[in-house]
Order: C-alpha cells, then sequence, then structure tokens
C-alpha cells in the first residue's frame, strides 16, 4: 500500500472552499485521511492557527520531512485572511513546492478570478462545496447515514429526519450519528427509532416554541426559547435555520390551505408527520403576512449575526415576543 501511494503523484496543494463550515470540514477530515493514514497524522500531520502562525513558519514546515511519515501535511483551517494576506508568498512557494510536504486550506470564499485561486488550481486542487440544494437535501440524510454511520434509511425515514432536524447539515448529521448509536448492530435506521429517540430530544424543540408562539402564549413561547438555549450549547448557532425552515414550512402549507387542499394533502406532500394535529390547528391562527414577516425578520437576524452586528438570543427572543402577542387572543 505505501509503494502504491509513493508513485502516485500528489499535489503540492488543496483548498476547500465554501460557506457551510461543517461540509467543509467533513471534506477535509476525508481529504486528510487519504493523504495521510490515522496512524501516521501524529508524526505526519501539522495542523497550525492561521491567526497565530507566520507564512515563513508554515513554510519551513512543508520543506521539513515528516518523522516517521512517508509525507507531511500542514492544514490551516478558516484560512480567509491568510490566503489573501500571504497570496503573493503562496504563489512564489508553488512554483517550486517542496516535495513531500502538502498543504491543505480550507476558506469560506476564494474568488476563482484571484492569482492565488488560479495557481492553487493549476499547481493542485481547488475544490468548492456546496449546500445541498433543496431537491438534493431529500437525499442527503441516506448518504450521510451510508457514507460515515454504514447504514441504511428509507426515503420516509429521511424526510422525518429533515422533520426534526430542519435543513442545516450539522443538524441532519449530527441526528444521524445519535440514530447509529441507538440502532447498535442494526444496519437500517427505521422511521420508529427516529420517533423514539429524536421525538424524545424535542422537549424544548423548536416545534414547541412555535405552538406556544401560535396559540399566543408570549411567556411560555420565551420560556421555551430560553430552555432551548440553555438545553443546546449549538442552539444559539443553528436556531435561526431550524426556526426558519419551520416557517417556511408553514408558509407553503398556508398557502397550499388557501388554494383549496385539505390539511391532510397538504401535510402528504411537504412531509408533515410529527404532531400535524397540533401544526395545522396552531397555523390556522397565522396570517400568511404574518408568516412571511417571519421569515423576513429571521433572513435579517441571520446576515447580522454573520457580518456581527445581532446577538442571535435577543434577537430571537424579541421576535418570538411580538409574533406571539400577535396571535394572542383579543
Amino acid at each position: 500500500m505505501a509503494k502504491t501511494q509513493s508513485k502516485t503523484k500528489i499535489p503540492p496543494v488543496y483548498a476547500i472552499v465554501g460557506k457551510d463550515s461543517f461540509l467543509v470540514n467533513k471534506d477535509c477530515e476525508k481529504l486528510v485521511n487519504s493523504l495521510i493514514p490515522p496512524e501516521q497524522q501524529e508524526m505526519g500531520l501539522v495542523v497550525l492557527d492561521p491567526d497565530k502562525t507566520e507564512a515563513s513558519h508554515v513554510l519551513d514546515e512543508l520543506r521539513t520531512p515528516a518523522f516517521l511519515a512517508e509525507r507531511k501535511v500542514v492544514l490551516i483551517r478558516q484560512a480567509d485572511n491568510f490566503i489573501s494576506s500571504n497570496s503573493e508568498l503562496l504563489i512564489k512557494y508553488l512554483d517550486s513546492p517542496a516535495s513531500k510536504g502538502i498543504l491543505v486550506l480550507t476558506a469560506s470564499a476564494l474568488r476563482s478570478n484571484t492569482r492565488i485561486a488560479k495557481k492553487i488550481k493549476s499547481a493542485g486542487r481547488l475544490k468548492q462545496i456546496s449546500r445541498p440544494s433543496y431537491r438534493e437535501m431529500a437525499f442527503y440524510p441516506a448518504e450521510y447515514a451510508k457514507n460515515n454511520c454504514g447504514k441504511k434509511l428509507s426515503s420516509s425515514t429521511a424526510r422525518l429526519i429533515i422533520e426534526f432536524a430542519g435543513e442545516e447539515p450539522q443538524m441532519i448529521a449530527n441526528e444521524i450519528e445519535k440514530l447509529a448509536v441507538y440502532v447498535g448492530d442494526r444496519d437500517k435506521i427505521t422511521e420508529e427509532d427516529v420517533e423514539a429517540l429524536c421525538g424524545a430530544n424535542r422537549t424544548f424543540g423548536v416545534f414547541n416554541v412555535i405552538d406556544a408562539m401560535s396559540s399566543g402564549q408570549a411567556g411560555q413561547a420565551v420560556s421555551r426559547l430560553r430552555n432551548l438555549f440553555a438545553s443546546d450549547k449549538d442552539a444559539e448557532y443553528t436556531a435561526v435555520g431550524a426556526f426558519a425552515f419551520h416557517f417556511r414550512r408553514m408558509f407553503k402549507a398556508k398557502a397550499m390551505l388557501s388554494k383549496g387542499e385539505s390539511e391532510q394533502r397538504a401535510g402528504q406532500m411537504l412531509g408533515i408527520r410529527y404532531k400535524s394535529d397540533q401544526f395545522f390547528r396552531g397555523l390556522r391562527n397565522w396570517p400568511l403576512v404574518n408568516i412571511a414577516e417571519v421569515i423576513q425578520a429571521l433572513r435579517r437576524i441571520d446576515y447580522q449575526s454573520k457580518t456581527g452586528q445581532a446577538r442571535v438570543k435577543v434577537e430571537i427572543e424579541q421576535l418570538v415576543v411580538k409574533a406571539a402577542s400577535r396571535n394572542r387572543k383579543k
């Protein structure tokens, strides 16, 4: 195996670029494991902090042979600023790179028309990672379960996982990882497994927050929201996406009902299974325009949080109070 690897021409640089850090890091992990076996990573993998490392040190590491490893991989995650600040030096290095040093970079963005992007492409590999499209998302749970956990699941099970977890790839992956442990040696994850495990974890979930909002119980909605943040350390980073997923589904359901579709038919078409009666009962209290305003507000919060202009917990709590108050019975 080692001889095969040594005969294969390995590019001196790889860049993995994408907005979704979870997907980028997953792809990066697979790449690094393909470049250097896990048992050699202790000696041959160097991970550097882009904010605390000089470019000269990076190049020194690349030029210094690994000890007891076939090659050395130098990994720099979230390297946007590092790349832009040292582009000329990196271009010069890639004109004559180290023979057994491999530079792996991840970044949220890298314009394809820049000199450094073109150089990485010509000297190595530049891979753009995008989030699954709306259509692709339906297949993502099954693909992730198969490729990362060795488990199978049906399309209906995949839809149920999305219903519980939302459309964030990381949240879907987290649920599948837990389900894989839950089912043990069984090679298939079923709908019953999802309902048993994921349903139990939704005590303080987004659905229950929205349910309180639908009935105009602002105090209860805020209490559930705070419990959600307290019970899940990642909720601050995923809550906007989770709320947006549910409100977009509410918007679609409301629009379908206004066109004469039955609740049963709308539920089937949108994959609404979890507490569907409760979902449609609450939906009756929401005018379509109010749902649209919540979706617009969530987009604003999402943008401002990514640019450092918003405090997610505070902004969502204010949105929850405002929306719930509108549904309060006079």
